[in-house]
């Protein structure tokens, strides 16, 4: 076979891009020319990245494969990641559309409890000052209560008891009216 008859023959040669026959067609045009004996082995011919190679009768349609296989690569990995943005686009859209529906909750609650929150924050301010005015009133009747004490202690000294203490002031009390 000459050179001329081989381009003549692959020029001949048709494959379909997206087909995955066209491995197949290759081996077995590579055992045909392997059963000639005039042509190398495919395997000789993939792996070589010499510019020689591209003359070869069998080397021109391996680039194809080549370069239909990173094509085809290429689409899958495309059409992947094309997959996964639209995914991640339409779990975005869900996630905002779940953001609107709680913060519209939120602001509703928020709007049905506005006014008795702001009475009961009122009515909690009035319960603090009231609880201070009555420990301030109850430290102020204790400091009265040993004032007086004090008072009639040193004013009528030698009185032991209570008893009689009260008896006491309740007949001068009586004396007066």
């Amino acid at each position: 076979m000459n050179l001329a008859s081989l381009l003549s023959h692959d020029d001949d040669r048709q494959y379909d891009d997206e087909s995955d026959d066209g491995e197949v067609r290759a081996a077995q045009q590579h055992s045909e020319a392997n059963d000639e004996g005039d042509t190398p082995s495919p395997t000789t011919t993939e792996s070589s990245s010499s510019p020689i190679d591209y003359f070869r009768p069998g080397a021109a349609h391996t680039i194809d494969e080549k370069k239909n296989r990173h094509r085809l690569s290429n689409m899958r990995h495309r059409k992947r990641k094309n997959m996964e943005i639209d995914g991640l686009r339409r779990r975005a859209r869900d996630l905002e559309v779940k953001r609107d529906q709680l913060q519209a909750a939120s602001t509703s609650i928020a709007a049905s409890e506005g006014p008795w929150e702001e009475l009961c924050e009122i009515e909690r301010g009035k319960l603090a000052l009231a609880r201070e005015e009555q420990t301030v009133l109850a430290r102020s009747v204790a400091r009265h209560e040993v004032i007086i004490q004090k008072f009639y202690t040193n004013k009528y000294p030698g009185q032991g008891d209570d008893d009689e203490t009260d008896a006491q002031q309740q007949q001068q009390h009586d004396e007066e009216e």
